[in-house]
């Protein structure tokens, strides 16, 4: 059984709140980029699950093929 910390998230203004950051401007719709967050949602491994669609778009500098 995995003991890491569950986040559920029912609305984009709840995680904004959770994670430090403003209110959104639109409620259903949010850009954020990881090096503003406030504070980390838990130490270590955690899960979380989003009751609304999330897109992430990670940058990787070095690559090997």
């Amino acid at each position: 059984m995995n003991s890491n910390p569950l986040f559920h998230f029912h609305t984009i203004t709840e995680y904004h709140r959770t994670a430090g950051l403003p209110n959104p401007a639109h409620p259903l719709i949010s850009l954020v980029h990881m090096d503003d967050l406030k504070k980390p949602l838990a130490e270590g491994p955690f899960s979380v699950i989003y009751d609304f669609y999330s897109i992430a778009i990670k940058r990787v500098k070095e690559r090997q093929i």
